[in-house]
């Protein structure tokens, strides 16, 4: 009789530490920390994707105004005459 008795505390110890490990890690605030971190990655994440895509289409747009606009040389009037330059006349 005594062997049994010791047997049914020894199960009903177990479990309680098994449930007490079970409370335990489930409300770990490890994990919940990890779980915050995740979704905060995420976040960070699709806020990078959004600046990168606004820098490459600013970028886009930039270069198609540049090139929208007609850049002339400058060009000297050939109707002036290179000795009258030197001359002074």
């Amino acid at each position: 009789m005594k062997l049994e008795d010791l047997k049914k505390q020894l199960d009903e110890n177990s479990k309680k530490i098994l449930d007490n490990m079970n409370r335990v890690h489930q409300n770990s605030g490890a994990i919940e920390i990890l779980k915050d971190f995740k979704g905060d990655n995420k976040r960070l994440f699709v806020i990078l994707l959004i600046v990168l895509i606004m820098w490459v289409m600013t970028t886009i747009y930039l270069v198609w105004v540049l090139n929208q606009k007609s850049i002339q040389p400058l060009c000297f009037d050939r109707s002036i005459e290179m000795s009258d330059i030197v001359d002074g006349d």
